[in-house]
């Protein structure tokens, strides 16, 4: 089980990537310090830019997605405001295939979605209420295991297991993750790129993991539990770059 990308509040580059580490970015984004309750590092990622437009990083899927049946994915956010939709992320690629997909709408509805390997046909959607405060920090991990059909998606939200989904098939692996993306602050489609929300840390595993018991850089196991927590995912630093010879330079990847 490792990471396969990481990202934290300090950069828009990934601090951990297997590929390509700085992303696109579409809009505007910047890197605030602060030191409010609930940030790590001292600083996040600001894609709220003070109103509802395209704030968006979109980075370089090949070789930062995992391949396999499983993942899990962890995205440490603050919605802004609680009247419109926060598209938070997507990672897939053309016709949505090894798509999936999390978005906030009116701060109180959690739609996550899967979609088949290689097809895009969707095989999932998922949806969990709940009531979010504004400036508040979740962890929202969602863990998604592609043998399964019955309990293939589990939402957890600050450490606690809120939403079990089940999918209609079950996901093959992919063959490649060229052609692949990962999308910070937007999702697939044009009427989904906008966003109003603070991003603080986003990891991507290949395996799931337990959102209750997770290594944290400060050589702790703990939870993943929301505005509580005070170090991040550990993970070792490596912006993957493509290399002279046009490969990419592969390091040792770390335990999600």
């Amino acid at each position: 089980m490792a990471n396969t990308f990481v990202v934290r509040g300090n950069s828009v580059t990934a601090y951990y990537s297997n590929g390509i580490a700085a992303p696109k970015v579409l809009g505007s984004a910047s890197i605030v310090s602060s030191t409010a309750s609930g940030v790590i590092g001292g600083s996040y990622i600001d894609l709220d830019q003070g109103a509802l437009g395209q704030h968006a990083l979109v980075y370089n899927g090949r070789n930062n997605l995992p391949t396999g049946q499983q993942m899990s994915i962890l995205i440490r956010f603050a919605i802004q405001e609680t009247t419109s939709t926060a598209n938070l992320t997507y990672v897939g690629g053309i016709a949505g295939d090894h798509q999936s997909q999390l978005r906030i709408a009116n701060g109180s509805t959690a739609v996550t979605g899967w979609a088949q390997a290689e097809t895009g046909v969707s095989i999932l959607a998922n949806i969990y209420t709940a009531a979010l405060t504004v400036n508040r920090f979740y962890d929202f991990c969602y863990l998604y295991d592609g043998s399964l059909t019955n309990g293939a998606m589990i939402l957890y939200v600050d450490g606690a297991a809120v939403s079990t989904g089940a999918a209609s098939a079950v996901r093959t692996a992919m063959t490649t993750t060229i052609g692949t993306l990962i999308g910070l602050g937007t999702q697939n489609a044009a009427a989904q790129g906008t966003t109003r929300a603070w991003i603080n840390e986003y990891v991507i595993a290949d395996a799931i993991i337990n959102p209750a018991a997770v290594v944290l850089a400060d050589g702790t196991t703990a939870s993943l539990n929301g505005s509580a927590r005070t170090s991040f995912v550990r993970a070792a630093a490596q912006a993957g770059a493509l290399s002279t010879s046009g490969l990419y330079s592969l390091g040792v990847p770390q335990i999600f």
